[in-house]
């Protein structure tokens, strides 16, 4: 769903003429060109985060340290239950809606580049929009 909405979006702006030719001006240059790179890093970071196993607990571990009593299962030490998901989690930091899932074990490393890739793509285009000679502020009038 979340690719869909940037793909309705992105249609819906090339239906106006003006805003069409502005946004083939901007991806011909190299600012538009990192743009369209780091979007598709993000979007790439976003679809493989979704799919990752953040660190789900399935089976007892064998060294025991605690017991959930949501799950009825032994856990080990630093994991939790996570509420949204209905599993425990090994190293459990938080519950994402961003990914639809939980940062863990499993995806801590992932999720940090995917926050630096979008910390990079926001400071990136508010750059880029912020020099009046660059034709991105035409979609703004």
């Amino acid at each position: 769903g979340y690719i869909l909405l940037h793909f309705l979006l992105l249609f819906l702006l090339l239906q106006f003429n003006q805003v069409y030719d502005c946004l083939m001006t901007f991806v011909g240059s190299i600012g538009g060109q990192w743009i369209l790179f780091m979007f598709s890093v993000c979007l790439a970071l976003h679809q493989r985060l979704m799919r990752l196993d953040p660190g789900f607990i399935l089976s007892p571990p064998s060294v025991v340290g605690c017991f959930c009593q949501r799950c009825d299962a032994d856990r080990p030490y630093r994991s939790h239950h996570c509420k949204q998901c209905g599993h425990c989690v090994a190293v459990f930091d938080h519950h994402c809606h961003w990914i639809g899932r939980c940062v863990g074990a499993g995806n801590r490393a992932l999720f940090s580049l995917f926050l630096l890739c979008q910390t990079i793509l926001l400071v990136s285009v508010l750059t880029l929009m912020s020099y009046p000679s660059l034709p991105i502020h035409l979609i703004f009038e």
